[in-house]
């Protein structure tokens, strides 16, 4: 069993097996709220409800978890904002199950945001309820209420945002990174070359219409030159320094895309200060 170069033993996480696919299913918000409070344990005074949402007749209350509160540095790491990329959100159940943040509860300041989009995540649909693609509307003058609660979170700003992603169409991983200096991505090519153990690089010259080096996408064009913002994209407006999206793949076991995204934000929290 693959493991981090950490204290962390993934043999200690139930996941399922190599070559395993998960069956589209509808899952409960409610039930995974209720897990992230049990791995929280003692620490349940951590998770804060940052407002609601109302649909499908009932009451849905994004919550976010602060470790750290206080310390100098100021991480985000989010998931779920697409309903159907699912090793985001398992990624935060494992991180807290394995006291993933201990080595760094000296200096980082940690905002975990479990799951955006709690109706997309129990219809296993990129959109929301109401068919909205929430990544792609972050400089919308009427967005959806998920994405208003997120903003006034991203607005006290920080100095390192994680978005866990995936693709379903993509042969490999891939990482878009904005705000440090154009001329400077040593940071980014530490973060692939740690996920790359356990998973190949998505190597073609062109992802998802941005060109791409060796997985990394860089060259990302400035708030004020796009028509539409993804999260990442309204967080550097905000004045967040650093943002990463990391983007797996679904071709390969929910074990090796939980591990990808853990091993990436482990390598930018560590190696985070030398880029400055």
């Amino acid at each position: 069993m693959i493991a981090l170069s950490s204290r962390i033993a993934f043999t200690q996480i139930k996941f399922l097996t190599e070559g395993e696919v998960l069956a589209p299913i509808k899952r409960s918000y409610d039930a995974f709220i209720e897990n992230l409070r049990k791995s929280l344990a003692q620490n349940q005074n951590c998770m804060r409800s940052i407002g609601s949402i109302q649909a499908n007749g009932r009451e849905y209350n994004l919550v976010k978890i602060i470790l750290g509160k206080g310390n100098p540095k100021k991480v985000l790491i989010s998931a779920g904002i697409h309903g159907d990329e699912y090793a985001g959100t398992r990624a935060i159940l494992a991180m807290l199950d394995n006291n993933f943040f201990k080595e760094f509860d000296a200096d980082w300041e940690v905002t975990l945001l479990p799951c955006i989009n709690p109706t997309g995540y129990e219809q296993n649909t990129r959109e929301n309820h109401a068919g909205k693609d929430l990544n792609r509307l972050f400089k919308s003058k009427t967005p959806p209420g998920e994405v208003t609660l997120i903003k006034k979170l991203l607005d006290s700003h920080f100095d390192l945002t994680l978005e866990l992603h995936e693709d379903l169409d993509s042969p490999g991983l891939y990482v878009y990174m904005k705000g440090l200096p154009m001329t400077d991505k040593g940071l980014g090519r530490k973060v692939i070359e740690a996920m790359k153990i356990f998973m190949p690089v998505n190597m073609d010259s062109e992802i998802e219409e941005v060109s791409a080096n060796n997985g990394l996408l860089a060259n990302l064009p400035n708030p004020d030159q796009m028509d539409w913002w993804p999260m990442a994209m309204y967080a550097i407006n905000s004045g967040s320094r650093t943002s990463f999206t990391l983007e797996t793949s679904t071709n390969f076991s929910i074990e090796r895309r939980v591990s990808c995204h853990l091993a990436a934000i482990q390598t930018a929290m560590r190696n985070f200060t030398n880029f400055k």
